[in-house]
């Protein structure tokens, strides 16, 4: 089929065609607009079967979430505790040679002293 120009309407055509030329209307107090917007808000039933496929789509994303996601918070966890472990060990360490170090500091070494 071919369109020939008579059969197209050009932009300016279709824009002057859909234009409202209904007057403005006065500014409105805030419990008028809430009255005018309440009246415009509709909520959306949702039916049995796409509250199903909702549901469907919601638990396998989260299946498939936790599936991907445990790997990754395993070793996360595992490096973490790890890191916790090696800095226990250096500071248990460390305070046994500080206790050592200031046990072989406070006792005074014996000497004999001869008379010459």
């Amino acid at each position: 089929m071919n369109l020939g120009p008579e059969d197209v309407m050009d932009i300016y055509s279709l824009v002057a065609a859909n234009l409202q030329t209904s007057a403005r209307r006065s500014p409105m107090n805030a419990e008028a607009e809430n009255r005018y917007y309440s009246k415009q808000l509709a909520v959306p039933r949702f039916g049995p079967g796409l509250l199903r496929s909702i549901a469907m789509t919601a638990s396998v994303v989260l299946v498939i979430g936790i599936v991907l996601i445990w790997p990754c918070m395993q070793r996360i966890v595992g490096s973490l505790v790890g890191s916790a472990d090696g800095a226990g060990q250096f500071y248990s360490r460390a305070v046994s040679e500080a206790r050592d170090l200031t046990t072989k500091l406070s006792i005074p070494e014996t000497r004999t002293w001869t008379a010459r």
